[in-house]
């Protein structure tokens, strides 16, 4: 149950947070909402750096860099801090799930 919650949260904070940032990027670009299996993540790829409008952009959607699985600051992902905490509580749940799954 709490991993089902966990990822209700992740799943709103992605509706809520990324994909209205996404929609409201300049037509041509390839910004996309990306999966990254190395570090088990969910971020915006694909925005141009350095553009005043990017920064512009970012900061409309209160946008920040994630840090990947080493702490490593990611410049070329956007992400939110509402997004990362439900990711890291749904790495959480996972974790918890597989230790239970193990000693079982």
């Amino acid at each position: 149950k709490r991993l089902e919650l966990a990822r209700e949260k992740l799943r709103s904070a992605i509706q809520d947070e990324l994909e209205p940032a996404v929609g409201a990027f300049r037509n041509g670009e390839k910004v996309r909402i990306s999966f990254d299996a190395i570090n088990n993540s969910v971020s915006i790829r694909g925005a141009p750096k350095g553009a005043a409008w990017s920064k512009e952009w970012a900061k409309e959607f209160d946008l920040n860099h994630p840090r990947d699985r080493n702490g490593s600051r990611l410049s070329d992902r956007y992400s939110t801090e509402r997004v990362e905490e439900a990711l890291n509580e749904y790495r959480f749940q996972c974790h918890e799930m597989d230790l239970a799954v193990k000693h079982a």
